[in-house]
């Protein structure tokens, strides 16, 4: 295409070397220079030179068009943004509760939470519900293990007793390993002993066993001080509630050895659902 349109450009320029351009006479006394002047003929090969050389081009542009750009759809990533993981749950589904302790026939014999394939944890606990005397439960009909047994279970909420969903065994999510006091760790001098008990009546308790070796057992309660008060317990007044300490809605009690050969202190747990430890106003009464 480009040796066609340098062989018409050529002939076309010896067309025009061929042709006379006559130029008028400028008269001595004008201002204006001369005008040349192209006859039409000349224009006339021009024209038709222009129109060889564009029309072939401008045909192959025609048959062979750009390629239309395709819109780029925009980029949804932010720079220095992550998606977030969803967080892990864990624990048990709402209206449910993990609790552990000592699987014991049911002490209602008669009545609403009594009757056949009934149970309770004695004591028991829970995350929610920290230390407490007692969880009552039934349907546990299959695969129960032998009672006296330390176990924890998913209990459903119900009323005037739970319902027993499933087992919970060590290291499956949930799984509490003991029952300690709520709010209070023993000091590294001191460990508990055995498994603790429940104690019914009006305000219903749950007693644990602890050893401070020989020189701390005789003075329990010396023993736990710097504990307790390191872990924001607040003393209740001795000549009221002697060995008593009191903390949200739990109230400690050291008691001491009887001195007896294999006897041992005790921390007693009861809990007061009012705040402070005590009914209201026992903060001032020295924890009633």
């Amino acid at each position: 295409m480009v040796e066609r349109t340098d062989d018409l450009t050529a002939r076309f320029v010896k067309a025009l070397d061929r042709l006379e351009v006559p130029r008028r006479a400028t008269p001595a006394f004008s201002h204006r220079p001369a005008r040349t002047w192209i006859p039409t003929a000349a224009v006339a090969a021009a024209v038709v030179l222009v129109a060889l050389v564009l029309v072939p081009v401008l045909g192959q542009q025609a048959a062979n068009p750009s390629p239309t750009p395709v819109p780029t759809a925009p980029s949804t990533h932010t720079p220095g943004l992550v998606a977030p993981t969803p967080l892990a749950t864990t624990g048990a589904p709402s209206g449910t509760d993990v609790f552990c302790g000592v699987l014991s026939a049911n002490s209602i014999t008669s009545g609403q939470g009594s009757g056949p394939g009934t149970y309770e944890l004695r004591p028991a606990t829970s995350v929610r519900t920290g230390a407490i005397s007692w969880e009552r439960f039934g349907g546990w009909t299959t695969g129960r293990p032998p009672l006296g047994t330390y176990v924890c279970a998913l209990i459903a909420q119900g009323a005037p007793i739970g319902g027993f969903q499933t087992e919970v065994r060590p290291n499956e999510t949930g799984y509490i390993t003991s029952i300690v006091p709520n709010g209070f760790v023993l000091p590294p001098q001191c460990r508990y002993v055995g498994m603790p008990s429940a104690e019914d009546g009006d305000r219903p308790a749950v007693v644990w066993r602890f050893d401070c070796g020989a020189s701390g057992n005789r003075d329990a309660r010396g023993s736990l001080l710097a504990a307790f008060t390191q872990q924001g317990w607040s003393p209740c007044a001795p000549a009221v509630a002697p060995g008593t300490w009191r903390k949200d809605t739990s109230r400690l009690t050291v008691t001491e050895a009887s001195g007896a050969p294999g006897d041992l202190p005790t921390l007693t747990q009861r809990l007061y659902y009012y705040g402070g430890g005590g009914p209201p106003g026992a903060e001032s009464a020295g924890c009633l």
